[in-house]
Order: C-alpha cells, then sequence, then structure tokens
C-alpha cells in the first residue's frame, strides 16, 4: 500500500477473519482523539471535499472519497479539523489455511485419552486431542472498496458535498471547501470533472474519462478535431525522425561516456 488506510467496519472484519488482532495505527488513534474533543458540538460536520468513481481491475465501480471533520471542543471553543483521504478504501489480507503439527499433542500424546468436557459436550482442551492442528496464515494485502457505486449512495454522500451553486446561497461557505469530482482507474490515472455533480453521476464512466465531462455532440466533435490534430501533429514522419535521432544521439553519447569511465 502507498499508504497507511483509515480503520473501518471492513478491514477490522478482515483482521478478525485472520484471526489477527487490528493494528490500530497513529492516525487511527488521531483521529478518535479528534472525535472526542468534538463530541459535544452539536454543530460538529464532515465536509466532503473531493469525491471519485473508481473502475476497478473487475470492471466494477466503487466510490472513494476525502473528507475533512470539524467541530469545537467544549472547554475552550476552539475549532478542530482533521483531514482524512482514501475513505471507502481498506486493506483487505489474504490467507491460507494449513495443518501443522502440533506440539501440544507431540508432548504429551496421551491426553488425548483424558479429555475433561464443558457442559455443552465439547471438549474443554481440543488443543491437545490431534496431532495436527489448522492455523491462518496471512500471504498478502490488497486494496479492496467497500461501497458499490449506485446513484443512492452517491446521493448519500452528496449530502456532504459542497457545490458551486451552494456558494451564492450560503455566507459560511468558502470557496476552497467547494467539493471536487473526479473518475479514476484502479492503478490511479484520474480525470477531474468539470461538469455539475449530477453530469458526474449520470455519465457513462467511459465517456467522462475521455472528455472529462459530459459534452454534448458539437461539443465532442470539436475535442476529438483537436485531439486528432495533435496526434497527427506529433507523430507525423518529421517528428518521429527527430526524436529517433535525439534518442540515438543520446545512447552515443551515452556509451562515450561509459567507454571514458573504463
Amino acid at each position: 500500500m502507498a499508504f497507511r488506510l483509515f480503520k473501518c467496519k471492513e478491514s477490522e472484519e478482515s483482521y478478525t477473519k485472520a484471526q489477527q488482532p487490528y493494528p490500530d495505527h497513529m492516525q487511527d488513534q488521531l483521529y478518535q482523539h479528534h472525535c472526542e474533543l468534538i463530541q459535544h458540538d452539536e454543530h460538529k460536520r464532515e465536509i466532503i471535499r473531493g469525491l471519485t468513481r473508481v473502475k476497478a481491475y473487475n470492471g466494477n465501480e466503487y466510490l472513494v472519497y476525502s473528507a475533512i471533520s470539524e467541530g469545537h471542543d467544549r472547554i475552550y471553543g476552539k475549532l478542530h479539523q482533521f483531514f482524512r483521504s482514501g475513505l471507502g478504501k481498506y486493506t483487505d489480507l489474504q490467507t491460507e489455511t494449513i495443518n501443522v503439527i502440533n506440539e501440544e499433542f507431540q508432548a504429551n500424546p496421551t491426553a488425548a485419552t483424558d479429555i475433561d468436557f464443558d457442559i455443552s459436550g465439547k471438549p474443554k482442551n481440543a488443543s491437545n486431542i490431534s496431532a495436527f492442528k489448522t492455523v491462518t496464515n496471512i500471504i498478502g494485502e490488497r486494496e479492496a472498496f467497500s461501497i458499490p457505486f449506485t446513484k443512492e449512495a452517491a446521493d448519500k454522500l452528496h449530502k456532504k458535498c459542497i457545490d458551486k451553486e451552494d456558494l451564492k446561497k450560503a455566507t459560511i461557505v468558502k470557496p476552497e471547501e467547494v467539493t471536487s469530482y473526479a473518475v479514476a482507474k484502479q492503478d490511479g490515472i484520474a480525470i477531474t470533472i468539470t461538469d455539475t455533480y449530477e453530469h458526474w453521476r449520470d455519465g457513462d464512466f467511459g465517456v467522462l474519462f475521455h472528455y472529462g465531462c459530459l459534452p454534448s455532440l458539437e461539443d465532442k466533435r470539436r475535442i476529438d478535431a483537436i485531439t486528432a490534430d495533435r496526434v497527427n501533429r506529433y507523430s507525423s514522419p518529421e517528428v518521429l525522425s527527430a526524436a529517433a535521432a535525439a534518442t540515438t544521439s543520446s545512447l552515443s553519447l551515452q556509451k562515450q561516456q561509459e567507454v571514458a569511465v573504463v
């Protein structure tokens, strides 16, 4: 992982399934402390700063967002803010279950014939009644997503967003608080959408990713013409020949430098 994802229900479940305690990282502890500081503020809020439709490797779309939580503490009335990113993503542990030699059985094999049972009929110490035991090992981790993209899920998150239109309606909204919308592929390539929230929500992913908006037919023709012109310009024989010559010259210079060093 490029950075440690924040704690969430899905990540805790992944560690529980792997029979491992969830490691509370510093950022999780700091966020918990922040929540405790502002818990009595009736006007505390969370503002989504960026909302992204992500197309995963499997072709499905998910929602990922960044948000800032803010509120005042009760003692001093001081404003506290905490920024989190990568929300909607979590670390999914990859595990394998194998059978290994049971050391307790090897140390006392006769214990298997002397077993105490509890009131439900289950052995009180089942770990020493078999020559083998089952263990779960962590063999890796992968980036997973917890919010499948639907219009309903997007609208629910949109309630915490601030659009450009909101600047005209509320005096407390700051321009830097306006939410940005984007589409991205799981390999990290992201395109910021210049249109409205509704266009971002309702538009086809491929169209939004290609054009950066939900264009009209005339806009499509204009953008495609500009793109084609740039492709033709930079893929012309003259440009390709010059690029090849520059590459050859660079490799030749590098070879001369290597010979000089030897």
